[in-house]
């Protein structure tokens, strides 16, 4: 099992299960861009033809996603959709991440990653409702935006990024009454091989309301991949829901972290790319 998923699964869900607990739920993908993966995938606007599939472009020199989507507004007409949606509800999160590798460029964002509300959607167009957030920038200091259904905030004081280096981008979404959202962003730098966790460049989370995106009965995860970004890799989308359970119900899953048998959310960041290397899933 990939380590950006729950590790020693069956041993603490069955056990939970056994003591009539519902702690964690997830659902979702984890897609490395081997040959074919672009199938799991609906490709709207330019990326129906510019993206492919290129076998030393990963994370490692592994396989990868490359594109050449660099026409001039692309990033509100092309978009990669994951086929699989999951419902939405409220007080539930939505994750969704994604590697690249950061050039120096000016004529679109490096990557837009985030949510909508149907597979035929782009993010940055309000006909279909949708929520992301992207970085920007033509030097190392990059700006970056985040957007929703009608909305949008555009920070020029952004992060510093050394060129050529790997970055692992997650957007997590969540609501509790499906009006008021919270997006979620952490950004890390992986080096120049995307093997090693180098350190956090953001961790921030923004504040909207989005009565479109609020009623949709399923969200999708996908993103828009720049042609200047030299590579792209380990898409993954998520949904974690936790529901309160008795006190006490507690004690068991601190037993089982303790013993080393929960990993949820978000990989542990000093192992995750070379456990990943070690054990690769394909989700089609």
């Amino acid at each position: 099992m990939d380590s950006r998923t729950h590790r020693c699964f069956p041993t603490w869900r069955m056990l939970l299960a056994l003591a009539g607990l519902a702690i964690f739920g997830t659902a979702g993908a984890a897609v490395d861009f081997e040959p074919g993966d672009l199938a799991s995938f609906t490709l709207n606007g330019g990326h129906a033809s510019n993206l492919a599939i290129s076998m030393n472009a990963g994370l490692g020199a592994g396989s990868g996603l490359v594109s050449s989507a660099t026409a001039s507004g692309a990033f509100v007409t092309d978009s990669a959709v994951y086929a699989r949606g999951a419902s939405l509800a409220a007080g539930e999160t939505y994750t969704a991440s994604m590697f690249y590798r950061m050039a120096l460029q000016g004529t679109g964002p490096d990557i837009r990653l985030g949510f909508l509300a149907g597979p035929s959607g782009v993010f940055g167009n309000a006909l279909v409702a949708n929520a992301w957030f992207e970085t920007f920038g033509t030097g190392e200091l990059k700006s970056w935006h985040y957007g929703w259904t009608r909305g949008l905030v555009r920070e020029l004081a952004g992060p510093y990024m050394p060129r050529d280096h790997w970055y692992r981008l997650q957007v997590g979404l969540s609501s509790a009454d499906l009006l008021n959202f919270s997006l979620a962003v952490s950004l890390d730098d992986y080096g120049d091989d995307g093997t090693a966790f180098a350190g956090n460049v953001l961790d921030q989370v923004f504040a909207f309301r989005d009565a479109d995106l609020g009623g949709a009965s399923t969200l999708y995860a996908g993103f828009y991949a720049h042609g200047a970004t030299t590579a792209f890799d380990a898409f993954d989308f998520a949904n974690v829901g936790v529901v309160p359970v008795p006190a006490g119900a507690w004690l068991v899953v601190s037993a089982l972290a303790a013993l080393g048998a929960v990993r949820t959310g978000r990989p542990l960041r000093a192992d995750a790319p070379a456990a990943r290397a070690r054990d690769r899933r394909k989700v089609g």
